[in-house]
């Protein structure tokens, strides 16, 4: 029950006397000294626009984003489901059914989440106040404040049809625990999310909210045991899904291969999505591909480095590098050979000790 003015001026004064005490820490002055009794909230600094994502971009994000996964693995489950009633003979007006239940699903889903994100995000603002940065929703006008120094490290998310269109969503991580969430992405404590920033002017927005250098480099891709397990896994999964299709006779044995050849084409391409990068200041990994993440972790911010391996794993020579960030954060990649998957998990957390 504050006025605007008011509410910001108070977080203002929060963050500036969380400064001050941490710099008396510092300097090993006494806290206690500085207690002078109540002081009024200081005016927030003047606040500057970087970012602003409208309407068509909101429903532009969601249309083209995961929902669009589902949509699409709806519509696709539903006309298959339709041909094999008819070509078994069960019926063209069955099958007529099926598939009109499909797309009818699938546009309602559409239209679900088009509304809930406009609704709840409409005219989204990113502005930076002094050092902090701030993001502006609609129907609950929240003010999501994140000091740019304590982002621990920037996810970049996109699928095929965002990579089409030319754009991803872009997570910042700050270091607030995971038991702080409180549910979807737009509402999660310490997650900084912004669903619509262009490919090509991805760089030059991280500098504007961050501040530095946040080219991508070049990924080092991963070796043949790596993409030959890719392949065979999502192959596997691929024929298992369509295994009940078994039931329908010479029609399902169909759908088992088309199944086999989805799961290959899909693991060859998550392997030439996947990489990592080492430089200077950034460790990048990058993984998938109906969901591609690529990691941007300041080699400064690796609290902990680890590598995991399965039996599996193990016969082939590969591992699982982990980097566990403050907050519970732990980007990771797959199936690495061990000695690059050492350097990640061994080399970078002292490296980044040392800065």
């Amino acid at each position: 029950l504050l006025d605007k003015q008011r509410a910001e001026g108070l977080r203002s004064f929060v963050l500036e006397r969380r400064a001050a005490l941490q710099a008396l820490r510092a300097a090993g002055a006494s806290t206690a000294s500085t207690a002078t009794g109540p002081v009024a909230p200081a005016p927030p600094p003047p606040e500057h626009a970087l970012l602003r994502v409208g309407a068509g971009r909101l429903a532009l994000s969601v249309l083209a984003g995961p929902l669009a996964i589902v949509g699409i693995g709806l519509v696709a489950v539903g006309l298959a489901t339709a041909a094999a009633i008819a070509v078994t003979g069960d019926g063209v007006a069955a099958a007529a059914t099926v598939a009109t239940m499909s797309l009818v699903g699938a546009v309602g889903l559409a239209v679900l989440g088009v509304s809930g994100s406009v609704l709840n995000l409409w005219d989204l603002t990113v502005s930076r106040v002094g050092d902090d940065l701030h993001r502006h929703g609609l129907l609950q006008v929240r003010t999501l404040t994140l000091p740019r120094r304590r982002v621990q490290h920037v996810t970049v998310v996109d699928g095929p049809l965002q990579r089409a269109l030319g754009f991803a969503s872009l997570t910042l991580h700050s270091a607030a625990p995971p038991s702080a969430a409180a549910g979807n992405q737009t509402n999660v404590a310490g997650r900084f999310w912004i669903p619509y920033v262009a490919r090509d002017e991805l760089p030059a927005t991280l500098h504007r909210l961050l501040g530095g250098d946040w080219a991508v480099p070049a990924l080092t891709p991963r070796g043949p045991a790596a993409r030959r397990r890719a392949v065979v896994r999502r192959a596997a999964l691929g024929a298992l899904l369509a295994l009940p299709a078994l039931l329908l006779g010479a029609a399902g044995g169909v759908l088992i291969l088309v199944g086999v050849a989805l799961g290959w084409a899909w693991g060859l391409g998550a392997h030439r999505r996947a990489g990592w990068a080492d430089t200077d200041r950034l460790i990048v990994l990058a993984h998938g591909l109906l969901v591609h993440r690529v990691e941007l972790v300041p080699a400064n911010r690796v609290q902990s480095g680890r590598t995991t391996a399965s039996p599996f794993q193990r016969r082939q020579g590969l591992a699982t590098a982990h980097l566990d960030i403050a907050g519970g954060s732990s980007p990771e990649l797959y199936d690495l050979e061990v000695g690059p998957a050492e350097v990640l998990g061994r080399d970078v957390p002292r490296r980044g000790a040392a800065a």
